[in-house]
């Protein structure tokens, strides 16, 4: 860190060894990068200075290490007059796409995690070192040769005049990124604060936690009990919330004795997800080194507490039930477990067990119900409460709700807090949920509207790519992150047909002696990324019943016959022997979660370039085109 006076003043040997001793790197190919790239800025920013004096005051950081985010540093971060510019060198002479989406990534993620940056104006500045072209400008990003670095900064240094933003103050700012579902789970069991993120704070996701916990304390005080119904768009933060409640101290004095056993926890949390269930305990067991009783099947506790020990009391009084929206029918229930009983049903009956009081959590996402039995989402919680008759439950509800609730009870409460709609995965690409949404349902009355949003979720630093080139599309990844540990890989849907034709094996294999063949998916979110079994390996895909609640960095979804679009609507088939109530909406359902998966963005791969899938997929690929989504630049081919 320094003032660019103080920069120029140093030998580039000087600055060389310095970042060799802060970074701890040493090899030839890292120090050819830097010795380039101090040489472009010594030259550029001594002109810069002969431009305008007031650059004296400038301030440059070289490698500012992103924390919490697997290594990624920009190499060179310069502090001016309201603005910051964020230089990423690169020892080419063209850039690419990757390169291009590196510096925007870097710049708006600065904007929106770093506490010192939220108030200035960034400017990401890519510089190809061995090119002599004009600058190039685009939407989110400034491409300038190194004879036009000192121009280009020049040129924003006029249009910004607020005050030096202070080198020090800004160094020792704090940077809090999205976490991970992982990483948050991590925290929370280890009793380690989350991270004041801005989006969380503007999703009011502190407000929303804190209303829960005053239903608990109401319903503890007055020995009621009580559903909330919590609602979002995928990457909304519903798990978080559950989680941040079955673990906040806030609801310590409400543990409870039971059967003169010893206290237990106030809360437990429940999914009816298994793969999330399952790749979450795994990585606690990574980190902590035991197997940690964090998250519960619900199926495995409705067995307990309904059919093998009726009798049976719950510890807990708080039961919190995430993707509750894909609790299963009395159908599913029934071909399973032999109870005439649908899953609501049955956590109703064990809360009414609890002595006194219970309330129960609900963590619902909308439109991802995804398979057989799950087709009747919120109206299995109304038909669940309309079949009691002795107990009454005050439900609290989003506004949107409240009608479906009302004549079930005599005490319905809505509030918007209890709607989640500002995502937290996909940094600030808050349209991508709504854009999704209209594609997959009624794309051609809105075509208009789907180019806008699209623009303005790519110019947010959320990409959105098309290509029918699979090796494209894994080059693009991996030259993306080359330089950190973030975590990429394959998606498809399970239905697809036709794809391991082509060497993406999505098929799911039964029956114990097929067991190894099957993907784990466990190893798949959690191993190393240089491990062959990991998501970065590309190479097999997780599919919506593996990757749903949990997320990777980059997705390629590669696009199947399952769910096509002829020109006027859309089709959907899936071969099942399973009976399917809604065939559509099911697999409509399917691609919305694998759509929304990605935290820095989305490329879809559509097969089209192989010859039985040309006719079928066609249609599907020139929508999502007309729909904003860009061709993977053929650099990657």
């Amino acid at each position: 860190m320094s003032t660019l006076p103080e920069f120029l003043d140093a030998s580039a040997k000087e600055i060389l060894e310095s970042l060799q001793t802060f970074i701890g790197e040493k090899n030839s190919s890292q120090e050819i990068a830097w010795s380039g790239s101090i040489a472009v800025m010594q030259q550029q920013f001594r002109r810069l200075l002969d431009l305008n004096a007031e650059a004296a005051d400038y301030s440059v950081i070289l490698e500012y290490e992103l924390p919490r985010e697997g290594g990624r540093r920009p190499d060179a971060v310069l502090l001016g007059t309201g603005f910051i510019a964020v230089l990423e060198f690169k020892d080419k002479k063209h850039t690419k796409t990757s390169d291009i989406d590196q510096a925007v990534a870097y710049a708006r993620d600065l904007r929106n995690y770093h506490s010192e940056s939220h108030t200035a104006a960034l400017y990401p500045i890519l510089i190809p070192t061995k090119s002599n072209a004009d600058p190039v400008y685009m939407p989110s990003v400034r491409i300038a040769s190194p004879h036009c670095l000192a121009d280009e900064i020049d040129a924003i240094s006029r249009v910004h005049k607020g005050p030096q933003i202070d080198a020090e103050s800004w160094a020792e700012g704090e940077y809090e990124p999205l976490l991970t579902l992982i990483e948050a789970t991590y925290r929370l069991f280890n009793s380690q604060p989350l991270p004041q993120i801005r989006s969380a704070k503007s999703a009011n996701i502190p407000e929303t936690v804190k209303h829960i916990i005053d239903i608990c304390y109401e319903a503890s005080q007055t020995d009621t009990r009580h559903l909330v119904l919590l609602t979002g768009a995928p990457g909304a933060g519903k798990t978080l919330v559950g989680l941040q409640l079955a673990h906040t101290p806030e609801i310590q004095d409400l543990r409870v004795e039971c059967d003169t056993r010893r206290k237990g926890a106030p809360a437990v949390f429940l999914s009816g997800n298994g793969p999330l269930v399952d790749v979450l305990q795994d990585a606690l067991k990574q980190k902590s080194g035991e197997r940690a009783p964090l998250v519960k099947g619900i199926r495995a506790y409705l067995k307990y507490h309904h059919s093998e020990r009726p009798q049976s009391i719950p510890p807990e009084h708080i039961l919190i039930f995430d993707e509750a929206q894909r609790a299963w029918s009395s159908d599913l229930v029934y071909k399973n477990h032999k109870v005439e009983a649908s899953e609501p049903d049955l956590l109703l009956s064990v809360a009414e067990k609890i002595p006194e009081w219970s309330v129960i959590l609900a963590l619902i996402g909308e439109g991802q119900e995804i398979y057989q039995g799950e087709e009747g989402g919120i109206q299995q919680w109304v038909d669940a409460l309309s079949k009691g008759d002795t107990v009454t439950w005050h439900i609290h509800c989003p506004p949107h709700l409240k009608d479906a609730f009302i004549a079930t009870t005599s005490s319905c409460s809505d509030d918007p807090l209890l709607h989640l709609d500002i995502s937290l995965r996909t940094h600030q690409a808050e349209m991508l949920h709504t854009w999704v949404a209209l594609l997959l349902k009624n794309p051609l009355d809105n075509l208009n509207a789907l180019q806008r949003m699209a623009s303005e979720i790519t110019a947010s630093g959320y990409p959105l790519y098309i290509t029918d080139s699979l090796d494209a599309a894994k080059a693009y990844v991996r030259e993306r992150y080359a330089d950190s540990d973030k975590r990429f890989g394959l998606l498809a849907s399970r239905y697809a047909g036709g794809l391991q034709q082509i060497g993406i094996d999505n098929k799911q294999y039964r029956g114990r002696e097929n067991r190894h063949k099957s993907l784990n998916y466990i190893r798949w979110f959690n191993a190393n990324p240089h491990e062959p079994e990991s998501c970065c390996s590309l190479s097999r895909p997780a599919t919506e019943f593996e990757c749903q609640g949990l997320e990777v960095d980059f997705p390629v979804l590669v696009w199947g016959d399952d769910y096509t679009f002829d020109g006027e609507h859309w089709n959907a088939k899936m071969r099942t022997t399973a009976r399917i109530k809604d065939v559509r909406t099911i697999r409509m359902n399917a691609y919305r979660v694998l759509m929304t998966r990605g935290r820095d963005g989305l490329c879809v791969y559509i097969p089209t370039a192989h010859s039985e899938f040309l006719d079928k997929l066609s249609g599907t690929k020139q929508l999502l085109t007309s729909a904003g989504m860009r061709e993977l630049s053929d650099e990657y081919r």
